[in-house]
């Protein structure tokens, strides 16, 4: 069995329909709760039919969240061999969790998707995924199409460096792939559609 890993903050239906699928999908769903508050505790107690939802009591940021979750992965399910991350939006469809989960059945350690980016794309998104990029590639000496996809998967192995990486909000996952570039951590990429 494997495991998805779903960081969020005050999510709406997307995520119990996300989790209902992925249960169906025999994944062990692990939800972090974070700080969403009062107001989203209907959302998160129908979630639990499906997942295990970890609550932090204040927001501590997404890098926070997937910290939280990787080390309950780590501590309670010593079944799962690997793990994907999700964003909680509905922005990844569950075909491409189980690509990649394939990927990592099939002995890759670290898979990184990278979107398709489509005309449709927010003028927004794309000015901060080329920014993303040229930084990325300046400072880790490694380019990669995309370096922003919340769609990532690993094996269970992983945990101890990823637990080290330094920031809790959104900057942990940029971070991730710098520490993982540093140290010579091989990176599989697995294009995937961008949905909006």
């Amino acid at each position: 069995m494997d495991a998805v890993l779903i960081p969020a903050y005050e999510p709406d239906e997307q995520l119990i329909l996300l989790a209902q699928r992925l249960k169906q999908e025999q994944f062990a769903v692990v939800v972090v709760d974070d700080g969403s508050g009062e107001g989203y505790r209907d959302v998160f107690e129908k979630v639990s039919q499906y997942a295990t939802v970890v609550t932090h009591p204040e927001n501590r940021g997404k890098g926070g969240a997937l910290k939280t979750g990787m080390a309950y992965i780590g501590e309670n399910l010593p079944q799962c061999d690997h793990f994907i991350t999700c964003d909680a939006d509905g922005q990844h469809r569950v075909e491409d969790v189980l690509r990649v989960q394939e990927l990592l059945h099939k002995g890759e350690k670290f898979v990184l998707t990278v979107r398709n980016f489509q005309k449709d794309m927010p003028l927004r998104s794309k000015i901060g995924n080329s920014l993303s990029r040229f930084v990325y590639a300046l400072l880790a000496n490694r380019y990669l199409s995309d370096n922003q996809s919340g769609l990532r998967g690993f094996h269970r192995d992983q945990i101890a460096w990823l637990e080290k990486v330094e920031k809790d909000n959104y900057d942990y996952e940029m971070n991730m792939l710098y520490y993982a570039a540093k140290k010579n951590i091989r990176i599989a990429t697995l294009s995937i559609e961008a949905i909006y």
